[in-house]
């Protein structure tokens, strides 16, 4: 393929992804079982893995309204062609926060395991190389 021809490619492809990211998020949540799910806006930097995401909104299979302003991600770009994602990173502002009966919490529908208090504060080990 001549290299002019490969570059137009590899920037449609890069054009696309956003709206092709959208409609995978879209689409594999309602197979997951939401009721209905909605993408405001999508940004994606593929060097680095970040994923923006503006206004999403969901109704979970529950019919519990799931909404989140804001979220950034930061994937693992490695295992992408085999289908596994790694979250690196998640940040989330503006975002529901629930906590079932059951104990069970999550932050705009991200499930999350809250620690118990501690009486002693973990310790953690950084080497720093030079």
């Amino acid at each position: 393929m001549p290299p002019l021809l490969s570059q137009s490619f590899w920037r449609a492809g890069v054009a696309l992804l956003p709206t092709v990211t959208t409609w995978q998020i879209e689409t594999q949540l309602e197979k997951l079982g939401a009721k209905s799910v909605e993408v405001g806006s999508l940004s994606i930097n593929p060097a680095t893995g970040e994923i923006w995401v503006e206004q999403f909104k969901s109704v979970g299979p529950d019919g519990e309204d799931i909404v989140v302003g804001k979220a950034k991600l930061r994937i693992g770009l490695s295992l992408l062609a085999t289908r596994q994602i790694t979250i690196h990173e998640l940040s989330v502002a503006n975002a529901d926060i629930r906590l079932d009966a059951k104990g069970v919490g999550s932050i705009g529908g991200f499930l999350m395991e809250f620690a118990e208090a501690a009486d002693t504060i973990p310790s953690v080990t950084v080497d720093l190389k030079s």
